[in-house]
C-alpha cells in the first residue's frame, strides 16, 4: 500500500511506487527499500509515523526461514541476516549504470542528501541522480561507491548545526563528506537562503527553482572556509 501520509506532503504516487516505498501497519512505519548497486533488496528501514515513536528509524533485520529458526530455537538461538544498510547509498542502483558507463556523458547533477525523502522529492521533481547517505556522515564503502560516480557532487545535508554548517564547537559534518569526497572530483556544498528556518530539508523546499538556485551557486571547501570565518 502507498503512504498516504507522504501523499498528503505532496508526493506523488508514481514515485512512491516506483522506489516500492510502503507500509509497516504492524509497527505503523513507512518502509522504504534499501538496494545495493546491482538493485538487489539489502534491507528495509521503517520511518517512524509518528513524532513520539522511537526509534525514528528502524532497520529491520530478516530472520532466517521457519525450518531453521525452529532449529535454532531448540538450541536457544535463531538464525539472523543483521544488514548493513549502511554500506549502501540509498537510490544509487538507478544513478550508477548510466554515470558508470557512460562517463563522457553530460549528467544531471549528482545530489547526495541524508534520507529517502529528501532523495525522493529531488527526483520528482526533475534531479533524477539524487542519493540518499541514510544519515549525516559518509561511510568508507558509500564513498568507495560514489568515487565511481565521476561527480562532480553537490551535498544537501538538512539545514542544522553541524550538518549543513557548524555547531557551537565548531563541527560540521558537510565539511567532512567534502573533504572525503574530494580526492575523487569536485565536491559543492549546497547553501541554504538565510531565511529558511533550521531543520529545513531539502523536500521542504516545493520549487525546484529554489533548488536549481542552490546548486547552481553551491560552494566549494574553499569558499566555505571564507563563508564560516
Amino acid at each position: 500500500h502507498t503512504p498516504q501520509s507522504l501523499i498528503d506532503q505532496g508526493f506523488s504516487p508514481e514515485i512512491l511506487q516506483a522506489h516500492d516505498v510502503g507500509i509497516d501497519r504492524r509497527n505503523d512505519r513507512i518502509t522504504f527499500p534499501v538496494r545495493d548497486v546491482l538493485g538487489r533488496l539489502v534491507a528495509i528501514s521503517g520511518r517512524a509515523s509518528n513524532d513520539w515513536q522511537i526509534p525514528r528509524y528502524k532497520v529491520y533485520d530478516a530472520v532466517s526461514p521457519s525450518s531453521t529458526r525452529k532449529a535454532g530455537e531448540l538450541y536457544g538461538v535463531v538464525d539472523r541476516y543483521i544488514p548493513h544498510n549502511r554500506d549502501h547509498l540509498y537510490g544509487l542502483h538507478t544513478v550508477y549504470p548510466e554515470r558508470f558507463f557512460e562517463p563522457d556523458k553530460e549528467h544531471s547533477p549528482l545530489i547526495i542528501t541524508e534520507g529517502y525523502k529528501s532523495t525522493l522529492h529531488l527526483r520528482q521533481v526533475g534531479f533524477t541522480h539524487a542519493v540518499g547517505l541514510q544519515g549525516s556522515s559518509l561511510t568508507a564503502m558509500q564513498l568507495r561507491a560514489l568515487t565511481k560516480m565521476r561527480g562532480p557532487y553537490y551535498l544537501m545535508l538538512d539545514n542544522e548545526p553541524g550538518k549543513a554548517y557548524p555547531d557551537r564547537k565548531g563541527r560540521c559534518a558537510a565539511v567532512h563528506i567534502l573533504r572525503q569526497l574530494r580526492r575523487s572530483g569536485r565536491a559543492f556544498l549546497c547553501m541554504y537562503d538565510e531565511e529558511r528556518p533550521v531543520r529545513t530539508a531539502p523536500d521542504d523546499i516545493k520549487d525546484p527553482q529554489e533548488l536549481h538556485y542552490m546548486i547552481q551557486h553551491a560552494m566549494t571547501l574553499g569558499q566555505i572556509a571564507t563563508s564560516f570565518r
